[in-house]
């Protein structure tokens, strides 16, 4: 165990010295995963790490938006792997009904394209969204551009903003 905690201890030790180790195009897809997990935090640190010459600005940007396209697909395949029912069971409790959940289906196929698209542009409301077009069973041809388009402003504005 403790060789799988040393390399981490190093780099603990070269940050607080105020060294940023160099860890070439890893630097990347490390990135790519800690966005996927965190978000837009991560992705200001990351515009703000090209901002110091250490990462290129670019390739940040493609970084993190995979690193948030890989985590809304798999947010979308939560909703996709759920049934309505198990939603019904614990809804209930919260004051839904079937009726509640029919209208939900109906009109998330009929404006998953547009509902998607806001949602990305706004942080709170694109993982509910995404589990929705996944309940709904949405197809990917049909959503995934607008997801695309939405991550395109929304993580370029992020980097601009780093």
């Amino acid at each position: 165990m403790n060789a799988w905690l040393e390399p981490l201890h190093n780099i603990s030790l070269q940050l607080i010295n105020g060294q940023i180790p160099e860890w070439g195009n890893w630097s990347y897809l490390i990135l790519a995963v800690l966005v996927a997990i965190e978000g837009p935090f991560v992705t200001l640190l990351g515009a703000a790490a090209a901002s110091a010459g250490v990462m290129r600005p670019i390739f940040v940007f493609i970084a993190a938006a995979g690193g948030n396209l890989i985590a809304d697909s798999l947010w979308y395949l939560v909703g996709y792997a759920g049934k309505i029912e198990w939603f019904l069971s614990i809804g209930q409790r919260m004051g839904l009904n079937r009726r509640h959940m029919e209208l939900l289906q109906k009109n998330m196929r009929k404006h998953a394209v547009k509902v998607l698209f806001f949602a990305k542009l706004s942080m709170s409301l694109m993982i509910p969204s995404l589990i929705a077009a996944g309940l709904v069973k949405a197809r990917w041809r049909r959503w995934f551009p607008a997801v695309f388009g939405g991550e395109v402003i929304w993580t370029g504005a992020l980097v601009l903003i780093g």
